[in-house]
């Protein structure tokens, strides 16, 4: 019998992919629907329960530009700062004027850190990571994730044009020591090959009992044996 060569390529990417790509798979767009461990830092107000969507219904949407970079300091765990993003991008997505407001404050944060050093670096990781999390936020709404009342209500349907987030955090990436935290952020944000090799240093760096290693088995992922033994 002769198979069609599209399901020979199909099953050897399948097969590649197992070395790394988690043992269930997650749905969604990984950097939204997906919650991160804060390793008990702070974040923007999210209800009990299940499900990626967690708002509090009673939160003023007008203050999460100031809550969002109030939370988003230097000490922030790299994990915390993505579970804000997260968090945040989800409560913007049904007002475009707070997303508007968010997304510049932001940006400008980064802009204005010129200076260098490890404020700037954070910064312009939070400016990439909020920028490809917009961009996978109108995926909800294009791949109709959601349906009825909330579908129209969700703002979020145009990537941010012009702006590239991920080569931000590849910036970062190279602004200081290696930080698998942020490699697993990059991840998030990325693709194919690029994002596997992203993930493969977060394992290696990711040490037993942190958010990131607790986070890296919630995806499905295992610290490898090197992480272990340092």
């Amino acid at each position: 019998m002769r198979i069609p060569i599209r399901l020979v390529a199909a099953a050897t990417l399948a097969l590649s992919l197992l070395t790394i790509s988690p043992a269930r798979v997650e749905a969604g767009p990984p950097a939204i629907c997906h919650q991160f461990q804060t390793g008990g830092a702070p974040s923007l107000p999210w209800a009990e329960g299940s499900g990626w969507r967690r708002t509090v219904p009673t939160y003023d949407l007008q203050r999460l530009a100031d809550d969002t970079l109030r939370l988003l300091t230097p000490a922030t765990p790299v994990l915390a700062r993505m579970e804000t993003i997260r968090r945040a991008t989800v409560y913007a997505s049904t007002d475009a004027r707070v997303a508007s407001e968010l997304l510049s404050r932001v940006l400008g944060r980064a802009i204005d850190g010129v200076a260098g050093g490890p404020a700037n670096r954070h910064a312009l990781f939070d400016a990439g990571y909020l920028v490809e999390s917009y961009r996978q936020a109108t995926l909800i709404h294009k791949h109709e994730m959601l349906r009825g009342a909330e579908k129209n209500a969700w703002q979020l349907r145009e990537t941010p044009k012009g702006l590239d987030g991920y080569s931000w955090i590849a910036s970062a990436l190279t602004m200081g020591p290696q930080h698998p935290e942020m490699e697993f952020g990059a991840s998030r944000v990325s693709e194919g090959t690029t994002s596997q090799a992203h993930v493969g240093k977060a394992l290696k760096g990711a040490r037993p009992g942190t958010p990131l290693a607790a986070t890296l088995v919630a995806f499905g992922y295992r610290p490898s044996e090197t992480a272990r033994r340092n």
